[in-house]
């Protein structure tokens, strides 16, 4: 493609400053197909030598490396050994002499040479091993880098070589650490020291055996070198950014086994290493006096300190102590210690000083949050277990004494993340004495106060600040078991503040989530319809189309569930009031709905979302109305039921609302709701309720609609008299996605495609009268043929399912229609289909109901010989997944055949075994030797 000559010019064309954006991305171009061609070897090995720019020489180094890493293995021996002669050439020129490389020029060099040597094997890492050694007496830098090279690229090989690569380098591995230590560079010399810290951090990660960890346990470095574990201490204290980080690095791996990742800068460093040491020894750290002491104040301040993203090891650090008992512990590493911890994490978890908004912080909004509910949380749960009530006072002092609402939010939450254990403690104190008594008693009071004032007419929610309110409903809504207890009498007035949060905005959704999680747990003591009709009336502000909660996603909705628990949970004697309490809750949403369809125009985007919306209330409710009075005559859901199909039946009859997939979801929601609320009660409404869902899948093949046509075959399946009706709908349905393979139910994505075949299995075991009358199953099996032969989980897992079902039917007109499916070559055809997709498409954790379904076709008295030979016919074929590719055998066929086909057959479990193991090898996931075991 070019010439050297060629290659140099493009590179200073991309480099250089004047070229202009064209020149640039033409040479970029042309660099990168030169690059793939085999004549890249040789123009990259004349660049590389003395004599170019560093700029021509590091590119050049670059893109030897990335022929080694991506091509090595397709060269011929000869080029291979000429190769790596020529890169060992130009790694010793770039070392010494007067035309010495860059530094960057040389690490590329040597990584290329490391990668070559890790690429060909043992003898090859030995030989450079060696290399390095020597060269590193000479130029120490080069040498270093040339180890440190080796190692990273043989721990970068994949699995098949990287063990014994690994296994090479950890016997010669005291040879190269017992010479780093004794090439202590002296002050200055800034890169002998980045070598020696790389080379040392690089062997001692290395780990043959792939269980986590390092080369050596701190023990074993101790032993075996001397000085070096106090060296690299001594750097993680004096020495530069680098160096502190590299030392760091290496300090980790020995120290902690497992850690992953780098170490940042300044205290981070020190905390991930105290960490290391900790989880390693935490009963050492917790004896000493007063190292000990002294070691957990740094940590403090580093969590004090240290940002949100870097603060995890000092965390980790008081992870470990927390796993020693108190009594194991020196006393400053007590009650101080978490108390201390505990004040600390109170200045980490607040808001930064001027916050307003995400879009303007300095912070990241996901680290912030995940700091808080992750990291923070475990930590100071570890606080309160030692502190015990006395944490809650401590919080309750910041609370008071907050000068900002930065302060007094970040109190809240400090409460709220420790809502678990408090609750368990008040609630369920169990028998542990006196003490634990007494300690139940002084939260319980604690709670008392803070939601007595938290609820009261001075609460959060007045301050507006939604930050702040939104902290004081959350902690309403964690503490909703305490709430909901017979002992609290600050319930009713914590749903009146998070109903007042839900209408402030941007705190709707945490707020209705409180609101929901309150009514669950105080449903009991909400059941007079006096307080409930005061509550839904209050609720209604907050369900308005035009407040805040409408701008977040399922806010409205969990302000129904809440209310909607209340109704369910009320006592069947009771179901008149609890008929009126579903009526007064659902009215207002169906009323806004009637005003939406009686608007005489096309509606717009506007309203058919809002008609959406009212949709999704509607349904939010009937889910839990299911469970209301259900022994009653005409429990509650039948009248809610009843009020709203006449808006239901104009809904679907209106082909504007029809076509919007957004009203289409919803409306198939509710009808799913409707009918598993109502159950027998909804009968009189099943045809129209059937009519509109095949409306909807004809429209558009939502999958809503086939789940919600499932749940009425799963209410009225049994029904005889719904058999003809049901039959009628599955007709519609299947007509749809015609053609007769997967492509028309795939038209709306796979998820269509897994709904209808759920749907058609959901008869296949509840209606198989209404199936039958169909005659939708020889198409239902083609389709369920095609899934599994599809890459797509769930309709692969759907179609498995089917045809599963499909082949166990015994008898009856079903058992007539699949035995038409199989006759006249249809079952071999199956068969090889799939076998083929086991060994290729079929997601590998369906392989187990692909094997029943194979398994049972090959058991099939009457077809099983035709199956058998299909199945040979079918692995003797060029085509067949993994021979084109080299994978798969004749002879892993002929051990496949041979264990498969046995007679008898093999057994459920072993089958789907054999069949795994199979498969993995034309995927290229095993090799032969997976057979091994069932030829035995």
């Amino acid at each position: 493609m070019g010439s050297s000559q060629d290659l140099h010019a493009a590179i200073l064309a991309l480099y250089n400053g004047s070229s202009s954006q064209e020149q640039r991305s033409a040479a970029s171009r042309w660099l990168n197909a030169y690059a793939a061609t085999d004549g890249a070897w040789q123009g990259a090995l004349e660049l590389a030598a003395p004599g170019a720019s560093s700029e021509v020489r590091f590119f050049a180094a670059n893109l030897l490396l990335s022929k080694v890493r991506q091509g090595w293995g397709c060269l011929a021996p000869e080029a291979r050994a000429h190769l790596a002669a020529a890169i060992s050439e130009r790694q010793a020129a770039a070392a010494e002499g007067s035309q010495a490389a860059p530094e960057l020029v040389l690490q590329r060099l040597c990584l290329a040479l490391g990668a070559v040597a890790a690429l060909d094997g043992p003898p090859a890492v030995n030989a450079i091993v060696s290399r390095g050694l020597a060269q590193a007496r000479v130029v120490p830098h080069a040498g270093l880098d040339l180890l440190a090279a080796l190692a990273e690229e043989g721990d970068a090989l994949g699995p098949s070589r990287r063990s014994a690569a690994l296994t090479a380098l950890a016997w010669r591995a005291p040879e190269v650490l017992s010479l780093a230590a004794s090439l202590a560079p002296e002050p200055g010399e800034k890169r002998r020291e980045g070598a020696l810290l790389r080379c040392v951090g690089a062997w001692l990660r290395l780990n043959p055996s792939g269980s986590g960890g390092g080369l050596l346990s701190p023990g074993e470095l101790q032993r075996s070198q001397p000085g070096l574990l106090a060296a690299l201490m001594g750097w993680l204290g004096v020495g530069g950014a680098s160096a502190q980080a590299a030392a760091a690095d290496a300090l980790v791996t020995v120290l902690g086994p497992g850690r992953d990742g780098r170490v940042a800068e300044g205290l981070r460093r020190i905390a991930c290493v105290a960490a290391a040491i900790a989880e390693r020894a935490p009963e050492v750290v917790s004896a000493a006096e007063p190292e000990g002491a002294e070691l957990a104040g740094a940590m403090l301040r580093c969590v004090a300190e240290l940002a949100l993203d870097a603060a995890d090891g000092a965390l980790d650090f008081f992870a470990a102590l927390a796993a020693v008992p108190l009594a194991e512990r020196v006393p400053a590493l007590r009650e101080p210690m978490a108390q201390g911890l505990a004040h600390a994490l109170l200045a980490s978890i607040a808001f930064p000083q001027g916050f307003v908004r995400w879009e303007d912080a300095e912070i990241d909004e996901d680290a912030f949050h995940r700091f808080r509910e992750q990291a923070a949380a475990e930590a100071l749960g570890s606080a309160y277990a030692v502190l015990r009530a006395d944490y809650l006072d401590l919080c309750g002092a910041a609370l008071q004494g907050a000068a900002s609402w930065q302060a007094a939010e970040a109190a809240l939450t400090a409460l709220r993340l420790v809502a678990a254990e408090v609750q368990a403690r008040v609630l369920r104190p169990g028998r542990a004495g006196a003490v634990a008594a007494q300690d139940a008693a002084r939260c319980g009071a604690f709670l008392a106060t803070l939601f007595a004032h938290a609820c009261g007419d001075g609460g959060y929610a007045l301050v507006g600040n939604a930050w702040l309110a939104t902290a004081a409903a959350r902690l309403a809504g964690d503490y909703a078991a305490w709430l909901g207890g017979p002992g609290a009498d600050s319930l009713e007035g914590a749903l009146r503040l998070t109903l007042a949060v839900a209408a402030l905005p941007g705190a709707a959704g945490p707020a209705a989530a409180a609101f929901r999680a309150l009514c669950v747990r105080g449903a009991a003591r909400l059941q007079a319809p006096a307080v409930l009709a005061a509550l839904t009336g209050v609720a209604q502000g907050v369900l308005s189309p035009h407040g805040a909660a409408a701008a977040e996603e399922g806010a409205r909705e969990a302000v129904v569930e809440g209310l909607s628990r209340v109704i369910a949970s009320m006592p069947e004697a009771e179901s008149g009031a609890a008929s009126a309490a579903a009526l007064d809750l659902t009215r207002p949403p169906l009323q806004r709905l009637q005003q939406l369809l009686a608007g005489g125009q096309p509606p717009s985007a506007g309203e058919l979302a809002a008609a959406a919306a009212e949709l999704r209330l509607l349904a939010a409710a009937l889910r839990f109305l299911e469970f209301a009075c259900a022994g009653a005559a005409r429990p509650p859901a039948v009248h809610v039921l009843e009020a709203a199909f006449p808006m239901l039946e104009a809904a679907a009859a209106a082909p504007a609302w029809i076509g919007d997939a957004a009203v289409v979801a919803a409306m198939c929601e509710t009808y799913q709701r409707t009918l598993l609320a109502g159950k027998a009660a909804a009968g009189p409404l099943l045809p129209s309720a059937v009519d509109a869902l095949v409306s909807a899948w004809e429209a558009a093949r939502p999958p809503a609609a086939a789940e919600a046509l499932g749940t009425a075959v799963e209410v009225f399946g049994a029904d005889a008299a719904r058999q003809p009706l049901l039959a009628t709908a599955l007709e519609r349905f299947c007509g749809a996605a015609a053609p007769a393979d997967l492509g028309g139910a795939l038209a709306g994505g796979p998820e269509g495609a897994a709904a209808l075949l759920a749907l058609l299995d959901r008869c296949l075991l509840l209606a198989r009268g209404a199936l039958a009358a169909s005659n939708a199953l020889p198409r239902a099996l083609a389709w369920a043929l095609d899934a599994a032969r599809a890459r797509e989980l769930e309709p692969a897992r759907a179609g498995l399912a089917l045809l599963s079902h499909a082949l166990s039917v015994a008898a009856g007109p079903l058992a007539a229609q699949v035995e038409g499916a199989l006759a006249v070559g249809g079952a071999g055809t199956m068969a090889a289909a799939l076998l083929r997709a086991a060994a290729d498409t079929c997601p590998r954790q369906l392989l187990r109901p692909a094997a029943a379904s194979l398994r049972a076709l090959l058991a099939s008295p009457k077809h099983g010989a035709s199956v058998r030979h299909a199945l040979v016919h079918a692995l003797s074929a060029p085509d067949f997944p993994g021979v084109a590719d080299g994978f798969l055998s004749a002879e892993d066929c002929h051990a496949f055949c041979a264990a498969a086909l046995a007679d008898p057959l093999l057994p459920n479990s072993r089958f789907a075994a054999l069949l795994a193991d199979f498969a993995s090898i034309p995927r290229g996931e095993g090799t032969s030797d997976m057979l091994l075991a069932h030829q035995m």
